[in-house]
Order: C-alpha cells, then sequence, then structure tokens
C-alpha cells in the first residue's frame, strides 16, 4: 500500500526555531500519524503543462519532535499529495498572491489544502475583523498623514502597523500625538509594503490582558495570555514576548461563536486569533503559531487534534 504524503508549503528550514515552530510541530504528528513528510519553499512551486511540480525535501522528524533529517533535494508533484499545508509566514505580497491562485487551481480539482488558498487570499489578517465592527477597537486604516495625527490626538497613544505585517515586525507606537517624525514613518511603511497604514489605540489591556485563542474549524480549542517583555507593547513571541495560562471569558467566547461560520464557508481550517481585553485585533490564517505553546501551558496537542479530525 502506498504511503500517504504530506505536502508542507514553509519557510526555509534554516531559519526555523525547533522549540517554538508550529509548523514542524504539525509535520512531526503528520509523520506519527502515517504520512511522508516533503517540505517545499513556495518559489519553488512550477506549473508546466497541466502538473505543478515542486522542488524540495523529504524529512524525517526525530523522536524528540525537535530535530530532523532531509533527504536530498527531489521534485514531486504535488498531486500526488495527500494533503497540503500553507504554512509560509506573510507577507502577503504579489508572490504570495500568485501562489494561492495556483494552488487554488489544484484545490478546484479536489486536494485537499489547508489553509485554502482561497480562504487566505480573502482574509488580509488585519481587516477580516472589520467584517465584525462591534467587536473591535476604534480602527483607521489610510495612506492619509493627516488622518493619522487627527486619529492620534483624539486617542492617544496609538500604534502603527504595516497592513500585510507579521509577527510584530515593523509594528510602532506613536506616543505623542502629532509628532514630527510621522510623515517618515508613514513614507516607511508605503515604501516598503506598498499598502495603507492601520492605526489604532495603545489599550492598556495589552499590558496584561492580550490572549492567543486558536481555532479548529471554526471552534476555540486553546487560550494562552501574552505578555510584552518590559518597554515593549509588542506581545508576539518573535519580538520576546512571553506566554502564561489563562482562561476563556464570555467576551472570548463571544467572538469565537461568531467569527466561526465565516472561518469554516472560507475552509480556514487553523486560526489563530489575537484579543485584546474584549476586542478582536486580528484573525491569523496564514502560518498561525502559539500550537507548542498550548500544549506546554495547557497539555493540549492542536496538531494531534488537526490530524485527528
Amino acid at each position: 500500500m502506498r504511503q500517504k504524503v504530506l505536502a508542507i508549503q514553509m519557510d526555509e528550514l534554516h531559519t526555523l526555531n525547533l522549540e517554538t515552530d508550529s509548523t514542524m510541530f504539525l509535520a512531526y504528528e503528520g509523520q506519527r500519524q502515517g504520512y511522508l513528510v516533503f517540505s517545499y519553499h513556495p518559489r519553488d512551486l512550477v506549473y508546466e503543462s497541466n502538473t505543478f511540480m515542486v522542488k524540495g525535501h523529504f524529512l524525517h522528524l526525530e523522536a524528540d519532535g525537535f530535530s530532523f533529517s532531509i533527504k536530498a533535494s527531489e521534485v514531486f508533484n504535488l498531486e500526488d499529495a495527500d494533503l497540503i499545508l500553507i504554512r509560509q509566514d506573510p507577507p502577503f505580497d504579489g508572490r504570495y498572491l500568485a501562489n494561492t491562485y495556483l494552488l487554488e487551481i489544484l484545490e478546484k480539482r479536489g486536494k485537499r489544502i489547508l489553509n485554502s488558498p482561497a480562504g487566505i487570499r480573502s482574509a488580509c489578517e488585519k481587516t477580516l475583523p472589520l467584517m465584525f465592527p462591534d467587536l473591535i477597537c476604534p480602527t483607521l486604516i489610510t495612506e492619509d498623514i493627516e488622518k493619522i495625527a487627527e486619529f492620534s490626538k483624539t486617542h492617544g497613544e496609538v500604534i502603527l502597523k504595516p497592513l500585510y505585517g507579521y509577527g510584530g515586525h515593523d509594528v510602532l507606537p506613536l506616543y505623542q500625538p502629532g509628532c514630527g517624525v510621522l510623515d517618515t514613518i508613514v513614507k516607511f511603511y508605503l515604501d516598503r509594503y506598498e499598502a495603507p497604514v492601520i492605526v489604532q489605540p495603545i489599550l492598556k489591556e495589552v499590558y496584561e490582558n492580550e490572549k492567543r485563542i486558536h481555532l479548529l474549524n471554526g471552534k476555540p480549542v486553546s487560550i494562552f495570555r501574552r505578555v510584552p517583555k518590559d518597554g515593549e507593547v509588542r506581545v508576539n513571541m518573535a519580538q520576546g514576548g512571553s506566554v502564561t495560562s489563562c482562561e476563556f471569558s464570555e467576551r472570548d467566547r463571544e467572538i469565537c461563536e461568531r467569527i466561526g461560520p465565516m472561518l469554516r464557508d472560507w475552509g480556514l481550517y487553523l486560526v489563530g486569533i489575537d484579543v485584546i481585553g474584549d476586542y478582536l485585533m486580528e484573525i491569523n490564517v496564514t502560518s498561525p503559531t502559539g500550537l507548542r505553546a498550548a500544549q506546554k501551558l495547557h497539555n493540549i496537542n492542536i496538531a494531534k487534534m488537526f490530524f485527528d479530525a
């Protein structure tokens, strides 16, 4: 009998922190459940003559789950994969967009791809919460510097984020309303990301009540609190944030219940949302992290739940 193949579209292997990486956590569980694991980078996807070929490596995850060995590079036909995971980090740029168009063709042929490339393409992580205006904090998305200055005067200390950024990269606090560096900051965002800026108040709850919630098929399965390091407002673990245990509040469950049907409809199977206080901040659909943290804090193996389902 042919062994099942799990193909994972992911970042370069040498860039991963194996102690915390959620993609390799999923890969290990896939291997444990009988899959051969093939990894490839999105730039190595080639469409030619009605085939979708990728150059990459078959992996073997060691028993500790934190190390691996690789076989020699080879070319693999994605149509021979039994399951494809999209797990590379944003930013969601032109290359990422083109990749979703190609993978959507495979999806329409019946290939199981998680999360759905069409769903990912429709779900900008920082704008998707706007579909639920009663769940979000005051939000401005614009390229207009005067609008940003006006918003900061109204709300005091604000945070500026690139619309297509990730992991807390290039997230900047603006503590002085209308400060003179605003022109430089906005120009940096527009030049680097070629997209509008998202601006929100710095919520005091970010220091004590910022939560990551994981959902599988629209249902919440884990929650933990993220705490920024001293002198920071960014809670991302990539920026030095730490995690502690917490329980679901009624508001957390309300948020999950509201967004769950949309996630299922769009094929967004594994999702991580960020909640600060009572506000939904982001819906992370490309490569949500924190799976190892959920296991460490609450002994919840989301990777096992993922493949069991």
